[in-house]
């Protein structure tokens, strides 16, 4: 059994490599349209339909929408049980789906709290629900008021600024998985024995069809006897349904797996697998505000369409770096600020910054490593001048850049990396300042 299911895990491996090596060779020669990796991962971000995004950032923008109708979604259903046995965990333990990660973690946790003794048998019930095809329908979505007057045709349209603000490309559609797991474990003389897959098998016939208050009765009395455990854990749900989760014997137990249902089925509810892009420049209401397409390079010669559209997406792109660069410096300046002041108000005596000198500071999530507090407070001086350097230096390039795209057509008939300013901006963009310092900010004293 275990030969064949690696040769079998061998094979999918095989695919799935093939598959990704097929994704990334489209990727590099049609242009990013859709997200699937591991860019998705970060809970901190906050993906909605509509909303700006840049792909060479990984950052979201501003949504520029005033009214988005969007399509009604298709969902696939899934509701297994699975017992956990060596099998189980060979292909858990290898899964490099976030999915497969969070499930043998959960099931991990409990087996090194309760036990993994012989007598125990765990199973594992799995509900999952994908939702997809919920798109925009661009006929029916409206620009919002604000970013159309940024693309005013004439003097006042300011591409860079739009740009900036809602990013080279827009969010079309999300992919969303919401998953419910319930584990659970009782007692038998062997979990190899008939007891124990004659109790699994009432189990699971317990999750299906009427049963009676008796039969609960009789069953608890047995699952008591046999000391049945029921875990919960799930993966984007609905807050508002959190409460009907919980399972305390199998009467609730069955009332939380049709609860779980309820907490998945909205189509804004679910952690986000995939995310559908689209480029301004394919956006008909845009097109239609910034005008016709068909510009000439100042030479007279005509840039063609399909052309002028790939010069606007690259110039586009380079904007978006900026705006995130810029904000990153502005950060950490802040943090900076932040820092000192902390160290400024708690630690600093009449004014004396050598007073500093007596205190230690640990590093964050790191307690083997301190600084002295007033090496500390130096060194944050340094950063503050350097970060202010790099914004100041960003700002002057930008013009220098900008200026230069933002004249009449220009925007639409040359990509940024043939003009020199912009070959600058670019390379001060690839050199990122990184310091060791903020990582001690907060201050923490070392005890």
């Amino acid at each position: 059994m275990k030969k064949s299911f690696k040769s079998i895990r061998l094979v999918v491996w095989v695919a799935l490599n093939f598959v990704s090596l097929s994704l990334n060779l489209n990727f590099a020669l049609a242009g990013v349209m859709s997200i699937t990796d591991s860019r998705l991962d970060d809970l901190s971000m906050t993906p909605n339909i509509g909303r700006g995004y840049s792909p060479a950032t990984n950052t979201f923008q501003s949504l520029c929408f005033n009214d988005i109708t969007v399509t009604k979604s298709s969902s696939d259903f899934e509701y297994i049980y699975e017992e956990i046995n060596d099998d189980w965990w060979e292909q858990y333990k290898t899964s490099n789906s976030l999915e497969g990660s969070f499930i043998y973690n959960f099931v991990e946790s409990k087996f090194h709290t309760y036990g993994t003794s012989k007598t125990k048998t765990w199973l594992l019930a799995r509900i999952q629900l994908k939702k997809y095809y919920s798109a925009m329908n661009e006929n029916a979505s409206i620009m919002s008021s604000a970013a159309k007057t940024l693309l005013t045709s004439g003097p006042k349209q300011d591409l860079i600024a739009f740009f900036s603000v809602c990013g080279p490309y827009y969010v079309r559609s999300l992919n969303r998985l919401s998953s419910f797991y319930a584990l659970l474990s009782y007692e038998t003389a062997n979990s190899d024995s008939d007891e124990a897959k004659q109790f699994r098998l009432r189990i699971e016939s317990k999750m299906q069809g009427i049963q009676t208050e008796a039969d609960d009765q009789t069953f608890n009395q047995e699952a008591n006897v046999k000391k049945l455990r029921i875990f919960i854990s799930g993966v984007g749900l609905s807050a508002e349904a959190l409460s009907g989760l919980l399972a305390t014997d199998i009467k609730t137990f069955r009332a939380a797996i049709a609860n779980a249902l309820a907490a998945m089925s909205d189509s804004d509810v679910g952690r986000i697998i995939a995310m559908e892009l689209s480029p301004w420049t394919e956006h008909l209401e845009f097109q239609s505000i910034v005008g016709a397409m068909e510009v000439h390079d100042g030479s007279g010669s005509v840039v063609a369409p399909w052309l002028a559209k790939i010069y606007q997406e690259q110039n586009s792109d380079l904007v978006a770096q900026v705006a995130r660069v810029r904000k990153q410096y502005l950060a950490n300046i802040y943090k900076a600020k932040s820092c000192k002041a902390e160290l400024i108000y708690n630690w600093v005596e009449n004014g004396e910054i050598d007073s500093l000198s007596q205190f230690w500071f640990l590093k964050i999530n790191d307690k083997n490593k301190s600084k002295n507090g007033r090496e500390f407070y130096q060194e944050l001086e340094k950063v503050l001048t350097l970060y202010k350097s790099a914004h100041d230096q960003l700002i002057a390039l930008s013009r220098g850049c900008f200026d230069y795209l933002q004249r009449e057509e220009v925007f639409s008939f040359r990509p940024y990396y043939e003009v020199s300013n912009c070959q600058r901006l670019e390379f001060h963009l690839s050199m990122p300042v990184k310091v060791e310092i903020l990582n001690y900010c907060m201050p923490q004293l070392k005890q």
